[in-house]
C-alpha cells in the first residue's frame, strides 16, 4: 500500500509537470502565431499534411526540422541574387541601403514604399501620359495616316492592274504560260484594312469614330509595337506590309501555280522568267514609268541573260520589259546568240587575241528579227 501511494504521488507529480509544459507550449504557440510573418492558413495545411503522412510526434518534429534546414539553405542560395538586384535598383534610383544584406525586413519595407510610390503617383502619371499619347496617335491616324494609307492602297491597286495588263498583252512564255501579279491582305491586318476602306468610302472628319466604327485593336497594337521597337518597319510607315505579294503562273486564264512554288521545282528558265518580270516591274516603278508617261530614261542591265532561257521566253521577257518603257542592255555568252538575235536591235561582238581586243557592232534589222522569230 505504501508503494502504491508513492507511485501515485510520483505520477501526480509527472502529470503536474506535463500540464505546466503544456501551458508553456500553448503560450509559445500563441506568441508564435502573433508574429506578422506567420500565415495561420499555411500552418494548418502543413499540420494536416504532417498528421496524414507521419503517425508519431517524433517523425513530425523531425520532418519540420528538415524542412527548416532546407528553407535556410534555399534562403542562402537566393539571398545574393536578391541583394544584387536590390543594390542595382538602389544605384539606378539614388537610394541608400542602410541595412545588411541579411536584413530582409527593412528590404521588404523599402520595396513596399517604392511600389506604393510607383502605383500611387508615377505610374498614374505615366498612364495618363500614355492615354494622351494614344489619343494623339488616333487623332493623327484620323486626320492623316488613314488617308495616306488609303491613297497608297489605291495606287498599289492601280499599279498592279497596269502591270497585269502589260503582261496580258505581252507574248506568252514557254509552255504557253503567262504571269500575273497577285496580292492579298495579311490576316492580322484585315480588320484594320477594312476599317481604312470604310472610312475613306464614307468620308468626313468624324466618321472614323461614328459611321466607320471604332479604331480596331490592331491599330493600338501597331502603335505600341512601334513605340517599343523604335524602328520604322510598321505597316503605318510602309503600306506594303499590309499585303502578301505573289506572282501567279497561268495557262489559259487558269492558275497552275505560283513563283514561290516554282522556285522549289522547275527548270532554270522557269525559275528566271518570273524573276525578270519582278525585276522589270520594280525598275519601272523606280523610274516612275506609267501608262501615261512611258518615256524617259529607263535602263535595265541583264547579265548572263541567255543562260537557260529559250527563244520563246527571251521574246516574252524582252517584249514585256520594253512595254514597261525600259531600255534593255544584255550581256550573254556566244552560245546564246542564236536565242537572242531575234529580240535585239543590235549587238556587239568582242574578239580577243592575246592583248588585242576588237569590238564590232552588228545591227539586226526588222526583217531579220521577223525571220529569226
Amino acid at each position: 500500500e505504501a508503494v502504491a501511494a508513492a507511485n501515485l504521488e510520483r505520477t501526480h507529480g509527472l502529470l503536474d509537470g506535463l500540464r505546466q509544459q503544456e501551458d508553456l507550449v500553448a503560450r509559445r504557440a500563441v506568441e508564435a502565431f502573433a508574429d506578422p510573418d506567420v500565415d495561420p492558413n499555411r500552418v494548418e495545411r502543413q499540420r494536416e499534411e504532417l498528421d496524414e503522412k507521419y503517425p508519431s510526434l517524433e517523425e513530425r518534429a523531425r520532418r519540420c526540422e528538415e524542412r527548416a534546414r532546407d528553407s535556410d539553405a534555399q534562403l542562402a542560395r537566393l539571398l545574393p541574387e536578391a541583394w544584387s538586384g536590390l543594390a542595382q535598383y538602389a544605384r539606378d534610383h539614388g537610394l541608400e541601403l542602410d541595412f545588411d544584406a541579411s536584413a530582409w525586413r527593412p528590404a521588404r519595407g523599402l520595396l513596399q514604399r517604392e511600389l506604393a510610390q510607383l502605383r500611387d503617383t508615377e505610374l498614374v502619371q505615366y498612364e495618363e501620359e500614355a492615354r494622351q499619347a494614344y489619343a494623339t496617335a488616333v487623332d493623327t491616324f484620323r486626320t492623316g495616316v488613314a488617308s495616306t494609307l488609303y491613297d497608297n492602297f489605291t495606287r498599289l491597286k492601280t499599279q498592279i492592274a497596269t502591270l497585269n495588263r502589260t503582261l496580258r498583252a505581252s507574248p506568252a512564255f514557254s509552255n504557253n504560260e503567262r504571269y500575273q501579279f497577285h496580292y492579298e491582305v495579311v490576316p492580322e491586318f484585315r480588320e484594320l484594312h477594312r476599317f481604312i476602306q470604310r472610312a475613306a468610302d464614307i468620308g468626313g472628319e468624324d466618321t472614323l469614330f461614328e459611321s466607320a466604327g471604332q479604331v480596331p485593336e490592331a491599330f493600338r497594337a501597331l502603335v505600341e509595337d512601334k513605340a517599343a521597337t523604335h524602328v520604322a518597319n510598321s505597316p503605318l510607315d510602309d503600306y506594303r506590309r499590309f499585303f502578301r505579294f505573289e506572282v501567279q503562273i497561268r495557262q489559259e486564264d487558269r492558275v497552275i501555280g505560283s513563283l514561290s512554288e516554282r522556285m522549289r521545282s522547275g527548270s532554270g528558265g522557269e525559275h528566271r522568267a518570273p524573276l525578270y518580270v519582278i525585276a522589270g516591274a520594280a525598275l519601272a516603278a523606280a523610274y516612275g514609268k506609267s501608262e501615261a508617261h512611258p518615256g524617259g530614261l529607263g535602263l535595265i542591265l541583264l547579265d548572263e541573260f541567255g543562260d537557260k532561257i529559250d527563244a520563246q521566253n527571251a521574246r516574252a521577257i524582252t517584249g514585256y520589259l520594253r512595254s514597261l518603257g525600259l531600255q534593255l542592255m544584255l550581256a550573254a555568252p556566244d552560245t546564246a546568240q542564236g536565242t537572242l538575235s531575234g529580240v535585239l536591235d543590235s549587238y556587239i561582238e568582242l574578239f580577243r587575241d592575246g592583248d588585242l581586243l576588237q569590238a564590232e557592232r552588228i545591227e539586226v534589222t526588222e526583217a531579220a528579227r521577223t525571220l529569226l522569230l
